[in-house]
């Protein structure tokens, strides 16, 4: 994706405004996931699995009910990375909590399992499978 196309597409969310082109490449999900997705886009995080990729067998990913939001390349291991995974995460965790399925990313306190607030342990597997990017997913 070119750096001018990225733009637009963070224009177009800031605007509340869904295109095809913010999942990156990556299969359509439930369009119940498309405002979580114009909510990444608009705060400079992109799609990085929808439903490809490898997941656990129990995972929503298949189904279309989950996405993964990552920054891009230039970004990847950095504090501001971490930073907006972060707010992000925390955000969703605050705002939209109640109606998300699951909610894991870098931060160890604002995760959700089945609906229910959780921390989750510091090296625990799925802390550290979560570790660089917000997994979102609705029942």
């Amino acid at each position: 994706m070119s750096r001018s196309e990225y733009r637009l597409l963070i224009r177009k969310a800031r605007a509340g405004k869904w295109d095809k082109r913010m999942l990156c490449g990556h299969p359509d999900v439930s369009k119940s996931l498309h405002p979580y997705i114009i909510e990444a886009w608009a705060r400079g995080l992109i799609v990085t699995s929808t439903r490809d990729g490898v997941h656990a067998p129990t995972s929503f990913h298949p189904s279309g009910r989950a996405v993964d939001f990552g920054v891009r390349a230039g970004l990847v291991g950095s504090l501001l990375a971490h930073s907006r995974l972060v707010r992000f995460q925390r955000h969703l965790h605050a705002r939209h909590g109640r109606f998300l399925s699951e909610l894991f990313g870098p931060s160890n306190r604002a995760n959700r399992k089945w609906g229910k607030a959780i921390t989750l342990p510091e090296g625990s597997p799925l802390e550290q499978l979560h570790d660089d990017h917000v997994h979102v997913a609705i029942a």
